[in-house]
């Protein structure tokens, strides 16, 4: 017996209507938002939002299936306004792959060979892009400066995931789908459908504590700095396992190759709540061998920390924010010896 779409949705609603079950469409990308005959209060930007599968090995991101959309929004506003451009493809990283990835994603064997993304139109596109936007940032920013570098490395990046989406939500992707707007992906979700539907997803309303859609949120963290606290080694073996439970982990130093060097340093990131991290390490007795990275949307989710051992952030140095009380930050010294908490 087979059912129109009509009657389909009459059915689902009667469900949803008895309050004993919710009925979940399948997700259907949008090109547009909002009257299709007006144009934007202010002059759009455009952002990417971006999705990756791959894999990483001896510690080099390798992406091997990439999707984006591009789209038009309002910077003040955070509205979405239309969709300019959508771009998938396969890739081939001419390194093995690890066991169990065709499976995981849904691809088969062999798939990849001699296939290659169109590095001038995906620079194409980007040329014309403000910002980023991921729902892995940490992986897919490695992933895409390793394969195409460039234009990749001097954009602002944003990570979904890490947006307040509501008490107590999951910040899976296709979770959120479902709970934010009664939708399902399906299993092994191409790469195009979860760039749609984080587009989708960000051009939605927040929840009831926050104004406008959440790109707004996007908006609004990827102008705040942030900051990652280094210790140097002396000061690790002396506080292994405080600073271990606290968060801190051996951080590397990405090479203009890609790959990665020796640990370069024990480091946390710790937002844009700098002040309580110091304050712990103080009780520490921790009072010397720190230094503080400031970052912006260009920095975050790599790991271009140092040069040649000595902390530099070439934008950064411009930017003349306040620095807490007592603390120097490395793109304000002139020396190695980094941040030193005075009494």
């Amino acid at each position: 017996m087979s059912c129109n779409t009509a009657d389909l949705t009459r059915q689902a609603h009667a469900l949803e209507s008895s309050g004993a079950y919710r009925a979940l469409a399948r997700f259907s990308p949008k090109l547009s938002w909002g009257d299709p005959t007006c144009e934007p209060a202010d002059e759009p930007v455009r952002l990417m939002a971006l999705s990756v599968d791959g894999f990483e090995s001896d510690g080099r991101h390798c992406v091997c299936r990439l999707a984006y959309v591009v789209a038009d929004f309002e910077p003040k506003t955070g509205l979405v306004w239309r969709v300019s451009s959508r771009y998938e493809s396969l890739h081939d990283p001419r390194r093995p792959v690890p066991d169990g990835w065709f499976d995981a994603v849904g691809l088969h064997p062999g798939s990849l060979r001699g296939q290659l993304i169109d590095r001038a139109r995906v620079e194409r596109d980007l040329a014309q892009v403000s910002l980023v936007v991921s729902h892995s940032a940490a992986f897919d920013r490695a992933a895409m400066e390793s394969t195409l570098g460039g234009g990749f490395r001097h954009k602002h990046w944003a990570c979904s995931s890490d947006l307040h989406w509501g008490h107590g939500q999951s910040s899976d992707l296709e979770l959120l789908l479902m709970r934010r707007a009664g939708m399902f992906l399906g299993a092994h979700a191409s790469p195009l459908a979860r760039a749609d539907a984080l587009l989708h997803l960000l051009a939605m309303p927040g929840d009831s504590t926050q104004v406008g859609p959440m790109l707004l949120q996007v908006l609004v963290a990827a102008k705040q700095r942030s900051y990652r606290v280094w210790v140097d080694d002396s000061v690790f073996q002396r506080h292994a396992h405080a600073l271990v439970a606290h968060g801190f982990a051996p951080q590397r130093r990405e090479l203009e190759s890609g790959s990665r060097a020796s640990p370069v340093g024990w480091a946390k990131d710790v937002g844009i709540d700098l002040e309580s991290t110091l304050a712990w390490l103080d009780g520490l007795g921790i009072h010397a061998g720190l230094v503080v990275d400031v970052l912006t949307g260009k920095e975050r989710f790599t790991s271009r920390y140092r040069t040649q051992g000595v902390p530099v952030f070439e934008s950064a140095k411009s930017q003349a924010s306040p620095t807490p009380a007592g603390f120097v930050t490395s793109h304000q010294r002139a020396q190695p010896p980094g941040l030193r908490h005075q009494h």
